[in-house]
């Protein structure tokens, strides 16, 4: 899954290594956590992100970089209009 040798995970283990932030970004993608959850931080009772969320994010990674400017720029529009924060 994330292709990490026995000898690097043995170094993350023992504090002689850090891993990248693009594999911590991999690894809290796969325990579906936060990064501030692999750091200590609290996840609380709830998911992180909803199931609806969860799948908007999906969606999004998928879109090649100029439908994710696009959405991006709709989504802050439809946000804008609706008056909340």
């Amino acid at each position: 899954m994330l292709h990490i040798s026995p000898s690097t995970m043995n170094g993350y283990l023992n504090d002689k290594r850090q891993p990248d932030f693009d594999l911590v970004m991999k690894m809290a993608n796969a325990l579906n956590v936060s990064v501030d959850y692999l750091f200590g931080g609290e996840c609380g009772d709830k998911p992180v992100l909803s199931e609806s969320e969860l799948a908007l994010l999906t969606s999004f990674r998928r879109m090649p970089p100029e439908q994710q400017k696009v959405f991006m720029a709709l989504a802050k529009m439809l946000a804008d209009s609706s008056g909340k924060k």
